[in-house]
């Protein structure tokens, strides 16, 4: 009877743990840290100024060529801008020594102010018309009174009496003006300016139309019809 072998286990040697150095799996992407805050991309506004519009509005300059006018009719800039010529037919009058542009404003009416009619009263129309027509009477002195409405209300400006202030002395023209009068307001006091109402050259005539069409006063005077 044969004799059998004890039985034997066999060991079997530990396999050896791969690491992360063994593994042949390709290695994971490692993440970027994101930048501190002092290093975040730069903006393009950094490098150039923000450009703001330097247009102005319409308003605006509407606004300040008013004030520019304003400025011009209370220091009487263009006073010495003017010069006074005689001619046998019309007498004195006004010339210019510089260009005006549509719209400029030229010369004031000054005179004496009244405020014939206002809120549905006669304030002081009566007392305009009186001087008017004792004005009417004198051939030598003639009338320079010009009646106008401003703001829903009549206004008269008297520019009978002899000043140093040149446009009472522009001419009329019906067929041919240069000019034409506006009512500005002032610091609350109203004011008769005469505007260029088309190019003006040097040395032209400044003429601007009166506006008087009643019978009563072109039969009379005639060439404010015709001229």
């Amino acid at each position: 009877m044969r004799r059998r072998k004890p039985w034997t286990v066999k060991k079997r040697r530990p396999r050896p743990r791969k690491t992360a150095s063994d593994s042949t799996a390709s290695p994971k992407r490692i993440r970027k840290p994101p930048a501190p805050n002092d290093q975040k991309t730069p903006l393009i506004t950094e490098f150039f100024k923000v450009r703001r519009s330097g247009r102005k509005t319409k308003k605006q300059l509407k606004r300040e060529t008013e004030l520019e006018i304003h400025q011009k009719v209370l220091n009487e800039t263009n006073e010495p801008l003017l010069q006074i010529f005689t001619e046998k037919v019309k007498g004195r009058g006004i010339k210019t020594t510089v260009p005006f542009e549509k719209g400029d404003f030229v010369v004031e009416y000054k005179g004496k102010y009244f405020l014939c009619f206002a809120n549905n009263y006669l304030v002081e129309h009566n007392k305009a018309k009186e001087m008017e027509e004792q004005y009417s009477k004198n051939e030598d002195i003639g009338s320079y009174m010009f009646f106008f409405e401003y703001l829903a209300k009549k206004w008269c400006v008297d520019a009978t009496a002899e000043t140093p202030y040149k446009g009472r002395l522009v001419n009329h023209s019906k067929l041919r003006p240069n000019l034409k009068a506006r009512a500005i307001s002032i610091d609350g006091a109203v004011h008769l300016i005469l505007v260029a109402k088309s190019k003006i050259e040097v040395g032209e005539e400044l003429l601007y139309d009166y506006g008087d069409r009643s019978s009563e006063v072109t039969s009379v005077n005639t060439w404010l019809l015709t001229s």
